[in-house]
């Protein structure tokens, strides 16, 4: 691990202002009432691919907005029941509306696991999650839940909900960790689903991410 790559990705979250300020992300109507939104957020991502995989159903919507959304029909299946996956379109016109940094195919990949109900978020902290309850970590997602909101000092009511948009006052530092974790997390499939088959290779990730973390903490105290 090279602390310079460390020190990167936290100049550029540290240089993003404004992370709380962008548009309401207050849920547009749904046509059924089993219809789900999906926010994709390292900042909010435009133009993203969201998937749904629902049991042996699976659901593409129409690529995210510039509020990182999108809507899925999911004919009836509840949101709980659905694994959502974001990965970034082939042409590089996925964008980080915070940052504007760009992600082509096989340069972004954030999952969010199956059992939480209502719209959904998929960010670097839901990826967290989700790689410790498929690594076998830990044996519930809300154990999941708690150790990643523990590891990375944030409410645990921000790991799996939009923290872009909230108007909670740990929120801006909760963005800037994002923002900052996500050249440091997999950034396709196959290399989840290696990673997280690989206990030594996720001791030293979970290394990086906290040395990450330890230095936006230090960045924003420095900032005041």
């Amino acid at each position: 691990m090279k602390l310079k790559a460390v020190g990167l990705a936290v100049s550029l979250a540290m240089a993003v202002s404004g992370c709380n300020d962008s548009s309401s992300n207050s849920s547009s109507s749904s046509s059924s009432s089993s219809d789900f939104q999906i926010t994709a957020i390292d900042g909010l991502l435009n133009n993203a691919v969201a998937t749904a995989q629902c049991g042996n159903q699976t659901f593409t919507p129409a690529p995210t907005d510039t509020n990182g959304q999108t809507t899925v029909a999911s004919n009836g299946i509840d949101s709980s029941e659905c694994t959502i996956i974001i990965t970034a379109k082939a042409d590089g016109s996925t964008e980080d509306m915070e940052t504007g940094k760009t992600f082509a195919d096989g340069e972004l990949y954030l999952k969010a696991p199956a059992g939480l109900s209502g719209n959904r978020v998929a960010t670097p902290f839901t990826t967290l999650v989700a790689m410790k309850l498929e690594s076998g970590e830990v044996t519930s997602l809300a154990e999941a839940i708690q150790e990643v909101a523990t590891e990375y000092d944030i409410p645990e009511s921000l790991v799996t909900d939009n923290f872009v948009t909230s108007s909670s006052t740990e929120a801006r530092s909760v963005a800037l960790k994002a923002i900052a974790l996500v050249p440091f997390l997999p950034k396709t499939k196959t290399e989840f689903d290696a990673l997280k088959s690989d206990s030594n290779q996720l001791a030293g990730l979970s290394a990086t991410l906290q040395l990450v973390k330890a230095e936006v903490e230090n960045q924003i105290a420095i900032a005041g």
